[in-house]
């Protein structure tokens, strides 16, 4: 753990990590040349990707606690749909609020100690809820998602670690490996809550959220032991606005940070990076509102939580299992085309919920909507790392693109989250999915058109074109 404190040696651009050469690592006193450390072998790459999959485990099982427990209860206790959804949908927005302050703050300190500080504020927030959970005290479970929010807004970002270990032609499967290796909390999790629901005598519910503390400490210690990010010296930085230094044969030369205002307007003017946080943020708030609506809307149909924690185990089963193929044909089809898929099929998973209520109509809705998040966010994600990969930026400027894309993700899908529970009780269920559907035909429309209009103007294949448009916008 030493190797992340301040001033030390720290893993920050992707192909270090990947081959362990670095071009130049001087301390902070900015002396001396630090050696290039022994390249990670391929066992160690995906060992290191996998390892990273236990925090984002946690992640998943942590947030199926949360929708599965939270709303029910805070409906049973208030009556209020629109509170019930906010507050899961609160949690997301917290999510959002730290994703660029959590950036700046790994560039700074490093990944391990802000994930570190978030895990162990997210573990209060765990604690918090057990005691609201059993005095009965929605305010309590409130707050407590509220401080559980910043972790998972972190989590997230660890797709893109999964990037940095992985050599250039692996980071499709990396990431898609990532999201599969969620597939072991889409069981655990459910189960877990399921079986500690009734553990506590005279405090129901109270067991899962002790669960949640116990995961909380698992992600802890799979930060702290797990990861190597210690084996790769971070690249020499020059200060804000300073000019690139030239470069050494093989290597891009080193270039100087931007102030931050700068890196956001320069991604935000990008329709490439506006179009794959766009196309990952409505995948996601697209199927987490729907994902935390189900529980409320089977409750107020008389449905048991057990059969709600089933639903939703399936959901998250659809959600991960593709994540074994997803890589591979975006490799093969090309991104564009696997969120065109995706967006098609969360648009079939919304139409699913406007048959009559029936308990097959939730499993076959939210198994869609699981399918088509996939394909729609794997794709998503991967034009976000190409994006960032051509830009060949400074350390802290890639951390805050990483950042900046998250908090857009996770920006809409908490205002989704938020607001269904409002709209159900105020525009009615059939209306509310129309509003979805709408957005939802908007949003496949316009990945359509930008899909034909890169292959009308970009001739070739999905790498060339990527290649293009990275060389116009350095121009």
């Amino acid at each position: 753990m030493a190797d992340d404190a301040p001033g030390s040696q720290e893993l920050t651009l992707a192909d270090d990590a990947a081959t362990g050469k670095v071009s130049s690592a001087p301390s902070r006193s900015g002396q001396g040349e630090a050696s290039a450390p022994e390249p990670l072998t391929a066992v160690q790459r995906w060992r290191n990707i996998a390892f990273l999959s236990v925090g984002w485990c946690v992640a998943v099982s942590v947030l199926f606690i949360q929708v599965s427990n939270t709303p029910g209860v805070v409906l049973r206790l208030t009556g209020s749909r629109g509170l019930a959804t906010l507050s899961f949908g609160i949690m997301i927005c917290m999510g959002a609020v730290a994703c660029l302050p959590g950036a700046a703050t790994m560039h700074r300190y490093g990944r391990r100690y802000t994930y570190l500080a978030g895990g162990l504020v997210a573990l209060g927030g765990a604690v918090l809820q057990c005691f609201g959970m059993d005095s009965e005290n929605e305010g309590l479970l409130i707050v407590g998602s509220v401080l559980q929010g910043p972790m998972y807004g972190l989590a997230n970002s660890l797709r893109f670690a999964s990037a940095e270990f992985a050599l250039p032609h692996e980071r499709p499967r990396a990431l898609a490996a990532l999201v599969a290796g969620a597939l072991f909390s889409a069981v655990t999790g459910p189960e877990l809550a399921r079986r500690a629901r009734d553990m506590i005598d005279g405090s129901p519910t109270t067991g899962a959220y002790v669960i949640a503390c116990i995961l909380y400490v698992v992600q802890i210690v799979s930060v702290c032991f797990l990861v190597q990010w210690h084996r790769v010296p971070r690249k020499k930085e020059l200060p804000v606005g300073a000019p690139p230094e030239p470069a050494k044969p093989g290597q891009d030369p080193v270039r100087a940070p931007r102030p931050y205002a700068a890196v956001v307007t320069h991604c935000l003017t990008s329709v490439d990076f506006v179009l794959a946080m766009g196309a990952a943020a409505w995948a996601f708030g697209w199927m987490a509102s729907l994902m935390g609506a189900t529980p409320v809307l089977m409750s107020s149909n008389g449905r048991s939580r057990d059969d709600s924690t089933t639903v939703l185990e399936v959901h998250l089963i659809s959600m991960f299992l593709p994540g074994f193929v997803s890589g591979r044909t975006v490799q093969k089809f090309g991104a564009l085309n696997n969120l065109l898929f995706g967006f098609l099929v969360l648009a079939a998973g919304t139409g699913v919920y406007f048959v009559p209520d029936a308990e097959w109509m939730y499993f076959v809705a939210l198994v869609l909507l699981g399918v088509g998040w996939n394909f729609a966010y794997v794709a998503a994600s991967v034009l976000g790392t190409q994006y960032v990969a051509r830009q060949k930026a400074a350390p802290r400027d890639v951390v805050m693109m990483q950042g900046l894309f998250d908090t857009g993700v996770l920006a809409v899908m908490s205002t989704g989250t938020m607001s269904v529970g409002y709209a159900i009780d105020g525009i009615g269920k059939d209306s509310t999915l129309g509003y979805f559907m709408a957005i939802g035909g908007v949003a496949t429309i316009v990945a359509l058109g930008l899909a034909v209009a890169l292959w009308v103007r970009r001739p070739g294949t999905e790498a060339e074109a990527g290649a293009e448009g990275g060389a116009r916008e350095k121009a």
